[in-house]
């Protein structure tokens, strides 16, 4: 039995030389706190972590003062130097200022804690835009010299923007970045805002008002009918002619008149300018169907 045991030591004192010891190899540098990214009152948190043995497999967990767990995330790729970021849009966003603290897990579970350094002052969405921008400039600089890759370039101009890798990295890490941060990018494509136009009815709002409180003025019919007074008005000179024209038509046996009469009556009335746009629009087109038939009619009048 001794000498078992004393093999079994010879060994394990030959062999502990070779085993490897497993050290913390990662920090949390900075946490930086920004509100008004994407949206008024959304907020992102950024961590900027070192860790020499480039390890792929770190967590950071973000927590509330009181120990409840907000979010976790992962670097989008790992070196020796990077960010990764938490995002939380404004409908979900935590109690601003208050505090909070991060713990990165990395290799065989050692974990490190710290809290957030740095909290935003911006009060808008372009006053966070320009920090950002700043900022991702200055951090990109810093990889640029610890990563094997460049994360800037510089145009003829002197115009520093973000290379390709750049591009890729932060715009995978980022929320939203091409929107937040335009000047960033060398090329930006903005999605077309479609624009809506109004219909200006100055003028008919204009020779509208001329008739009220007139012989003419339409607002009782328009309240009654619950429609605006221009439609009202187009109700009015519709129906004006249509009696008269029902009158030559039962009383004279004039047709084909009473359809020349209809039609010039409503096309002037359009022109007038006293019925909204849309329903002078319909009115001079019945009044041009009425000529139309005027001219086809076949009757004796």
């Amino acid at each position: 039995m001794k000498l078992v045991v004393a093999m079994f030591g010879a060994l394990l004192l030959a062999i502990l030389p070779i085993i490897p010891a497993y050290a913390i190899t990662y920090s949390i540098d900075q946490i930086e706190a920004y509100q008004h990214v994407v949206e008024p009152n959304d907020q992102m948190y950024m961590f900027k972590y070192t860790d020499s043995a480039v390890a792929d497999n770190l967590t950071f967990s973000l927590y509330s003062s009181n120990s409840t767990l907000l979010a976790t995330t992962t670097p989008y790729v790992y070196h020796t130097q990077g960010i990764a970021v938490a995002y939380f849009p404004a409908a979900s966003a935590p109690i601003w200022l208050n505090a909070i603290s991060v713990n990165m897990t990395g290799a065989f579970g050692s974990t490190v804690s710290s809290t957030v350094s740095s909290w935003s002052t911006s009060t808008t969405v372009y006053d966070t835009s320009v920090a950002l921008t700043i900022r991702v400039l200055y951090l990109a600089g810093i990889f640029s010299t610890a990563w094997p890759a460049t994360l800037t370039k510089t145009d003829g101009n002197g115009i520093v923007t973000l290379s390709d890798t750049g591009e890729t990295y932060f715009v995978n890490t980022l929320p939203n970045l091409k929107n937040v941060c335009p000047a960033l990018f060398a090329t930006v494509i903005n999605q077309p805002v479609p624009q809506i136009r109004t219909q200006n009815t100055t003028a008919a709002t204009a020779s509208d008002a001329r008739l009220v409180g007139t012989p003419f003025d339409t607002t009782g019919i328009a309240n009654f009918l619950g429609t605006s007074r221009m439609w009202a008005n187009a109700i009015v000179w519709c129906g004006f002619w249509l009696c008269l024209d029902a009158a030559l038509i039962w009383k004279m046996k004039a047709t084909r008149i009473a359809l020349f009469v209809f039609g010039f009556a409503m096309i002037g009335g359009a022109i007038t300018g006293f019925m909204g746009m849309l329903a002078g629009v319909l009115v001079g087109l019945l009044g041009g169907i009425s000529l139309v038939f005027a001219f086809m009619w076949k009757g004796a009048t």
